[in-house]
């Protein structure tokens, strides 16, 4: 994303000329040259580009179960088997409606450290089976479950250690020696 990105990384090899670019490194300063007379880059060809990567696969109706489609934020911290095994995975689980597997992904990304857009669309195509059981309401709750019972734990924690600073002082009086008269 450009917005995160120096200056002269967004602008480095667009203009084909070296020096160019190496003032834009050095000062950031990309102003040197009119905008009139800087060459045309093809959008393919620019540092950052608004083409998008397509590749043409075969289908198997018979086979194919779901189409993930999804930008960069997902791709960024997960690979497509890793995806693709946790959408089938979520499925399994018995979750039939789409839009909550692509929030579910989503969740999954920012656990996982994207910090990039993320967009996810999750077809289910004719051959993907649905599963028994609660699916993401089930996965939700248990993260829920577990965010409790760990609050639980640490307050019980606090309390034993707030317990054991009480009666610390304590201790340490009664082992001092009594003072006469």
């Amino acid at each position: 994303d450009f917005r995160f990105k120096s200056m002269a990384t967004v602008l480095a090899g667009t203009t084909g000329d070296s020096a160019t670019t190496s003032d834009v490194a050095m000062n950031g300063d990309a102003k040197d040259e009119p905008a009139d007379d800087r060459p045309q880059v093809a959008p393919g060809d620019q540092k950052v580009s608004s083409v998008p990567d397509i590749i043409v696969q075969p289908r198997n109706a018979d086979l194919d179960e779901f189409i993930i489609v999804a930008c960069d934020g997902i791709w960024d911290v997960q690979s497509n088997q890793n995806c693709v095994d946790s959408v089938t995975k979520m499925m399994d689980e018995g979750e039939s409606n789409m839009g909550l597997v692509a929030e579910e992904l989503l969740d999954e990304c920012l656990e996982l450290g994207s910090k990039d857009n993320m967009t996810a669309i999750i077809v289910k195509l004719a051959a993907q089976n649905i599963g028994d059981g609660g699916g993401i309401a089930a996965r939700r709750q248990a993260r829920e479950q577990k965010i409790i019972d760990a609050t639980k734990q640490n307050n019980a924690e606090s309390q034993q250690q707030q317990q054991q600073m009480e009666e610390a002082p304590d201790a340490a009086d009664s082992d001092a020696p009594e003072a006469s008269s």
